[in-house]
């Protein structure tokens, strides 16, 4: 009851100092804030949304720990990321869902450069959770989804999904890592790698 009249008081003050027009700003400049925040949660922190990548092809990447080709992929995406500059947005999606201290040692673990999606966002793109890792989303320029591709994928292959003409000297990627200690080996079905491309 006393927060109430507080916040009376304090609105009726407010209201006479800035006025009813000002009034009005200060709420739809609240609601703009709070708006202009993305729906996407990073693995950071941060949040972002898609409409801050219209305009570039968006590679999102499944992975999992137990992946053995997910973890020879990862230095390829680490590579397109770096030579993608703000071209081509990269982000990555963990398969079993891993979130906070847990993720954050998978992240040093693998060694990942790009920003990670703590949602799924395959839903928005007419995708279910994949049954293979990796599996890779290639996401247009006009936001809609172009091409999956399923298996592990070198830089090449993934320059080529987002049309991205690589430098000579980036053609070779980073020597793949070796599997993070104490991870498991990919469970029957999972992880296999079929090199797929389907394209949407």
């Amino acid at each position: 009851m006393m927060a109430d009249t507080r916040f009376r008081r304090f609105a009726r003050g407010f209201a006479r100092g800035v006025g009813p027009r000002g009034w009005w700003l200060a709420c739809l400049l609240a609601l703009a804030s709070a708006c202009s925040r993305g729906d996407l949660p990073l693995a950071d922190g941060q949040f972002a949304s898609f409409a801050d990548w219209a305009g570039r092809h968006v590679v999102i990447n499944y992975w999992a720990e137990w992946c053995a080709p997910c973890r020879k992929e990862m230095p390829e995406l680490n590579a397109l990321h770096r030579a993608a500059g703000d071209q081509v947005v990269v982000l990555g999606v963990n398969y079993d869902g891993v979130t906070g201290a847990e993720l954050d040692r998978l992240i040093d673990a693998f060694e990942i450069e790009f920003p990670l999606l703590l949602t799924d966002p395959g839903a928005r793109f007419g995708q279910t959770i994949p049954s293979v890792v990796p599996t890779t989303l290639i996401i247009g320029p006009d936001g809609q989804l172009k091409t999956v591709l399923v298996g592990p994928q070198s830089l090449e292959d993934l320059a080529r999904a987002v049309d991205l003409k690589l430098a000579p000297d980036e053609v070779q990627a980073d020597e793949p890592q070796a599997a993070p200690a104490g991870s498991e080996q990919p469970q029957a079905g999972q992880g296999a790698q079929s090199n797929e491309r389907t394209e949407i």
